[in-house]
């Protein structure tokens, strides 16, 4: 690992997301919440599948599985503080090390691998190995879930030099190049809103952001031409994508 990398990893949550230190329960429910929204209806419904979350982070994602009934979870973080703050919440089932070299070494095989807002921390040979790796790691039609920066967003750059170890990151297009490259069968892209029409005020904010987003596809329709480009413009953007 680079060493401006292993000096930021150390200290992540301090240095990279202080607002993360003290994760309340009010903001795992929250989250629970989206994950719900947003990619409930992806994982198997058999609550014994095998789940990896490459990079968990303080562990929210595998807070959410683990309310859902899912038994048979695993998550790899590099940081030690994210590990501490995924097991002071109750996740057990956390280690600590780089997810390169756990995929590398490991021969477990997975029906779930998931990665939120990790591949935009990994150059680009980095992230077609990791690709590659994922892919070998999956069973027969195992499902790859992940979550990056949308390099299609008027203002991707926002979140692209928010952190200091992000390295890159993607479109729709060229996300979808680099999983086929590593022979996904099927690549499919959405947009990661960030919340759902839930009561009165969510559902305004939702409903201002589709009037954007209306005119913002104008925009590019008139630019290109293109009237039939499904644009993407949320700040993230989801890839389902299976093997």
């Amino acid at each position: 690992m680079d060493y401006y990398r292993k000096q930021i990893y150390d200290k992540y949550i301090n240095v990279g997301l202080r607002e993360r230190v003290n994760i309340t329960k009010k903001q795992l429910q929250q989250m629970s919440r989206w994950y719900k929204k947003a990619i409930g209806r992806f994982p198997p419904k058999d609550k014994q599948a095998r789940i990896l979350d490459l990079g968990c982070g303080n562990g929210a994602f595998l807070y959410f599985l683990k309310r859902e009934g899912y038994k048979n979870i695993l998550g790899i973080d590099v940081s030690p503080k994210q590990i501490e703050l995924a097991k002071k919440i109750g996740i057990n089932g956390v280690k600590c090390q780089d997810v390169l070299d756990f995929l590398k070494n490991s021969d477990e095989k997975f029906n779930v691998i998931t990665a939120f807002d990790l591949i935009e921390h990994f150059r680009k040979d980095e992230f077609l190995l990791l690709s590659k790796l994922v892919y070998r790691a999956l069973k027969a039609q195992g499902l790859f879930i992940l979550r990056t920066i949308n390099g299609e967003t008027p203002f991707s750059g926002r979140l692209r030099y928010a952190n200091l170890t992000h390295e890159i990151c993607f479109t729709r297009r060229s996300i979808s190049s680099a999983l086929l490259n590593a022979n996904f069968k099927k690549v499919k892209d959405l947009p990661a809103y960030h919340y759902f029409p839930e009561g009165i005020r969510s559902s305004i904010k939702f409903t201002i952001w589709k009037i954007i987003e209306f005119g913002l596809r104008i925009y590019m329709m008139v630019e290109t031409g293109n009237f039939k480009d499904n644009y993407i413009f949320t700040q993230n953007l989801l890839g389902v994508d299976y093997k």
